[in-house]
């Protein structure tokens, strides 16, 4: 791809960013419209970061592709001063290339450029604790307080987006811990939030970024993987094996063991029937589980909690 700016739009650039503060808006806008000219892109796109949406500032270029600019386009973080992103730049090339050396640091320039443009369409400092406190108790409407991933109704509204903005294939994991019961009754409460802490640990460790991982149940995780086929789930599924593995060849206590079923669909099934269907798999693992386990799980149990008893012992003699 070749940059085709002239000195003309490189000058139009540079006055419009020292433009009137009130038309900030507007302002954004003909600097997008400029760049995507400069940069021959098909499609240029300005987010504004707030405390519950992204919105859209300025775009420019073909509004057909706008759906699907999260997938079709390459993103960029805009950060201010302190660090903090308060946006998001998205550009589409019209070959599927990418940028060469000079073509990048136009985008840094621009992205400089931006970022103290969208400061000024920030909310105030005032208003900006009002969003951290509105950030604070979304929080704790959508994380699970115990593992720190998300809670059942984060779950349920993300599977109902994803649903609604069609980002088909998606794969659906389904989780469940083994014998939390048996780790309850022999070791104590404690060990049992122990092992689904672990559980949430491993889960973020296998999984991607962009999946959701969500504790649903009392011993039970789903995780939505969007725009994912059947086949890549299942290599997530094998990373999270090994990661299973390798705990409990390091540090077993409590010892784990996962039943896990996968489900996808292209958009013949809904979400919610895949969640079923991958529930349904998992619970044929966990009978075969059960049964392979079982006694061991016991057993290893018992083996901790004498550990355990015989060194509280220990400490209270000494």
């Amino acid at each position: 791809m070749v940059i085709r700016m002239t000195e003309e739009l490189c000058r139009k650039l540079y006055y419009l960013s020292f433009s009137n503060e009130k038309v900030t808006g507007t302002v954004i806008a003909q600097i997008i419209e400029t760049f995507n000219q400069a940069m021959a892109l098909k499609k240029t796109v300005v987010c504004l970061k707030s405390s519950d949406c992204h919105q859209i500032v300025a775009s420019s270029g073909h509004d057909e592709i706008m759906e699907n600019i999260r997938q079709e386009g390459f993103r960029y973080s805009i950060n201010n001063y302190r660090g903090k992103e308060i946006g998001e730049l998205y550009v589409v090339p019209w070959e599927n290339t990418c940028f060469s050396l000079s073509e990048e640091k136009m985008l840094n320039a621009l992205i400089n450029q931006l970022a103290g443009l969208l400061e000024r369409l920030v909310p105030p400092e005032a208003d900006a604790c009002l969003f951290e406190e509105v950030d604070r108790y979304k929080q704790l409407l959508t994380i699970d307080k115990l593992t720190g991933v998300y809670n059942r109704y984060q779950f349920e509204e993300t599977m109902d987006k994803i649903e609604r903005e069609k980002h088909y294939p998606v794969s659906l994991v389904f989780v469940d811990v083994d014998g939390l019961k048996i780790i309850n009754d022999y070791l104590g409460h404690k060990y049992g939030d122990m092992a689904l802490k672990e559980t949430a640990l491993l889960l973020k460790k296998a999984f991607r970024e962009n999946d959701l991982v969500a504790r649903v149940g009392g011993d039970e995780f789903a995780i939505l993987l969007p725009f994912t086929q059947r086949k890549i789930a299942e290599m997530r599924c094998k990373s999270l094996t090994e990661a299973l593995k390798l705990y409990n060849k390091e540090n077993n206590i409590p010892p784990l063991s996962f039943s896990v079923g996968v489900a996808t669909t292209s958009g013949l099934e809904t979400i919610r029937e895949i969640f079923h269907l991958a529930d349904l798999e998992m619970y044929k693992q966990k009978q075969k589980n059960l049964l392979k386990y079982g006694n061991f799980l016991r057993s290893r149990c018992l083996s901790i909690s004498t550990e355990v008893g015989t060194t509280l012992q220990h400490q209270c003699l000494l």
